[in-house]
């Protein structure tokens, strides 16, 4: 069994989110003005247009307009302003 569904079954009996057995990135959009993302590895690239964080999944980008960075902590991390999308980059692709 590997590790991953090991921590998947421990979660499951614990009754824990399997996102915070696993460390999966979770994302919450409120509308299009706030995201909050759970589980990030860092900050790769930030702008008023784009901003690109580092999960397990690979960088994730946001893009919109006049973002901000609302609140940053070492596993939690929210992203304020006009959110027009979010795209998955694949890993070692160049931010």
């Amino acid at each position: 069994m590997g590790k991953n569904k090991i921590a998947a079954a421990l979660a499951a009996a614990l009754e824990l989110p399997e996102e915070a057995a696993l460390a999966l990135p979770r994302l919450t959009l409120l509308g299009q003005e706030r995201l909050t993302v759970e589980n990030h590895q860092g900050i790769v690239v930030y702008g008023p247009n784009r901003v690109v964080c580092a999960t397990c999944l690979g960088p994730l980008e946001i893009a919109g307009r006049d973002l901000r960075l609302g609140y940053l902590a070492p596993e939690e991390l929210t992203i304020t302003g006009s959110i027009a999308g979010l795209t998955w980059m694949e890993r070692g692709e160049n931010p």
